[in-house]
């Protein structure tokens, strides 16, 4: 907490370029970025938190102040923070269950590892030219 108070009187750049670690850390403190923002979002997006900008993620991480932090520090639940405050979890299967839902319903026209060739978006189509379908996922 003593870092998220440091962090918060210093004030955030402006620079999306930054990379997420740099930015969470200057936003959250050192304590908040590596027990959990640094972590969760390296297992999001597959890539250490040093290889992608600000930008990119900072739209989904909630950025609450200190009143809100302290609130969380002595185990008292703050709701309604972040972009996704609510969500509903399946009863079955976990959060996997959404995406083997939808590839389930796309199964025929489901492609993996393939390059993309082109969208054409009124005809709801993507152009490939070496795309193999997904046997066995899902």
């Amino acid at each position: 907490m003593l870092d998220f108070v440091a962090a918060s009187a210093l004030g955030v750049s402006s620079d999306g370029r930054m990379t997420f670690d740099a930015w969470a850390r200057q936003v959250f403190g050192d304590g908040i970025a590596e027990s959990f923002l640094l972590p969760y979002n390296s297992k999001i997006f597959g890539l250490a938190p040093t290889e992608f900008t600000a930008e990119w993620a900072t739209w989904s991480a909630p950025r609450p102040d200190l009143r809100q932090v302290i609130r969380g520090a002595l185990g008292i639940r703050n709701t309604d923070l972040g972009y996704n405050p609510r969500f509903w979890y399946p009863r079955a299967g976990g959060i996997g269950a959404l995406s083997r839902a939808l590839a389930a319903r796309v199964a025929a026209d489901l492609r993996c590892d393939a390059e993309v060739a082109g969208v054409d978006l009124a005809a709801r189509t993507v152009t490939s030219p070496a795309a193999r379908r997904c046997a066995g996922r899902g």
